[in-house]
């Protein structure tokens, strides 16, 4: 195989040894050992010598002697604790052994010194050299892993405060595609609930005025939830905001055709539209496949379900919508919810659906405003739920005859 030039520095792929000593057999000896191993040996009379190499090249350790002239150990490890060059590194220590080498190693913690005994044997040292090169591989590696980790925190940290930013932002979007206020009249009550799964979600609603004594609702609810559910509810929004239509069907027809063209693929939307009249009471819903509204009838203190058929926005172009056409008697109310309230499930898994709500609002005292009531619905959705976290964003509003 010819060479290849890999554009790699040799010296980072080399192990490299300082051999301190003025000793030629020791000498000899660890170059010939070392050698045999494939560790590159640079040999050195004293300090002030490997200190300057080590200025030159990268080294992985450093072999000292300490031979029997040296009578104080304590000035050989304070010259290698000068050496900076020298005391980064991992230290063999070639020496006999005495109580005042022993004591002059222990005072000295900070240096990474491993004592050899002199005699000499090469199979000890070629186990500590070894060792101390494995571990100084592994130490190496790990601190690059680290710097890397650090680098991808950083990055992940930047990327998380730009989405919580983005976040925030879209917050502030569908917020604004909220009424700020419901409309006020001596004949009709208006309320809503808007509990979102994520900061943002699909659910949408809007009431406004279409005249003096003339009301419009619509509920909408995006398929999935977050982000991109949010966008098309903006998109919903935008649908709604083009129709000049007067009745909840053709309401309904208008938003899908404009939406259907632009829907992603697999998104749809389900939606109520309803218009009261509050001068003679009546009221008309127009369904595109969202969950059943609920009347609730004073005098009766009896809830009953608008079946009005029609597919989900966005799904066909051609889609038309069945109209429901009824009068609201003084204390009447509609209850109108997405399907993130019917849903909801109990610790054994079972939903509370249309009837769970029909179950409950026959307990509704005569007396309860539009207001109170849709609290004590998202009350008793939360007891049902009975600490569950929520799975998609509950919507629901309510509208109430007065007089």
């Amino acid at each position: 195989m010819s060479d290849t030039n890999l554009n790699l520095d040799s010296q980072q792929f080399t192990d490299r040894v300082l051999v301190i000593s003025n000793n030629p057999l020791i000498l000899s000896q660890i170059n010939t050992a070392l050698q045999k191993k494939s560790y590159e040996c640079q040999n050195a009379e004293n300090l002030k010598e490997a200190s300057k190499f080590a200025t030159q090249r990268i080294y992985d350790l450093v072999i000292i002697e300490l031979n029997e002239r040296e009578e104080n150990c304590y000035e050989l490890l304070a010259q290698v604790q000068a050496e900076s060059n020298i005391k980064r590194l991992p230290i063999i220590l070639l020496a006999k052994q005495n109580p005042l080498l022993l004591e002059a190693l222990k005072a000295q913690s900070s240096l990474n010194i491993h004592l050899i005994s002199l005699p000499l044997s090469i199979t000890d040292l070629l186990v500590k050299v070894t060792t101390q090169m494995r571990i100084r591989k592994t130490s190496t590696k790990h601190s690059k892993l680290g710097i890397e980790v650090t680098a991808e925190n950083t990055e992940l940290r930047e990327l998380t405060n730009r989405f919580r930013r983005e976040l925030r932002e879209a917050q502030v979007i569908q917020q604004s595609l909220l009424p700020k206020s419901l409309p006020l009249s001596p004949l009709v009550r208006f309320a809503a609930k808007y509990v979102p799964l994520d900061a943002v979600g699909g659910d949408f609603y809007d009431i406004w005025k279409l005249g003096e004594s003339l009301f419009a609702i619509l509920i909408a609810d995006v398929s999935g939830h977050g982000l991109s559910a949010a966008f098309v509810a903006a998109m919903t929004k935008m649908a709604l905001s083009y129709t000049d239509a007067s009745e909840p069907h053709e309401i309904l027809f208008e938003m899908n055709s404009g939406l259907t063209k632009h829907m992603p693929e697999g998104r749809f939307v389900t939606a109520i539209a309803a218009i009261y009249n509050s001068e003679n009471a009546c009221l008309q819903i127009a369904r595109a496949g969202h969950p059943e509204p609920i009347i609730w009838r004073a005098k009766e203190c009896k809830a009953g379900r608008v079946n009005a058929e029609g597919l989900p926005l966005g799904l066909l172009s051609d889609s038309t919508y069945s109209l429901y056409e009824t009068k609201l008697e003084k204390g009447d109310k509609l209850l109108l919810f997405t399907d993130g309230l019917t849903e909801t499930s109990d610790m054994s898994g079972a939903m509370l659906g249309l009837s769970g709500i029909e179950n409950f609002l026959s307990t509704n005292p005569q007396d309860c405003d539009v207001v109170k009531l849709l609290d004590r619905i998202y009350n008793f959705q939360k007891e049902f739920s009975g600490g569950r976290i929520i799975k998609d964003d509950i919507t629901i509003i309510g509208l109430e005859r007065l007089k």
